[in-house]
């Protein structure tokens, strides 16, 4: 009988990718539910994401990548 090896990378949480993406923690879980961010993998009740995913993804130009909000321009006269 052979067992595979697991896997040794570490996955990350909301909490460390909301710091990696400079975006708050509810922005995390607001990107998640809109399917913008790699699929996470699930363990139990606890959400992770692959952090080579993420990379590639953003190397991908993130469809919808976080952004600093907009200021509203003055109007022209």
């Amino acid at each position: 009988m052979s067992f595979s090896t697991p896997d040794p990378r570490p996955l990350i949480g909301p909490a460390e990718l909301a710091v990696r993406l400079g975006v708050s923690r509810d922005h995390i879980y607001r990107m998640k539910d809109r399917g913008t961010l790699p699929t996470p993998v699930r363990l139990g009740h606890l959400i992770r994401w692959d952090p080579e995913e993420i990379e590639d993804w953003l190397r991908a130009g993130a469809r919808d990548r976080p952004s600093s909000p907009r200021l509203p321009q003055p109007a022209s006269r």
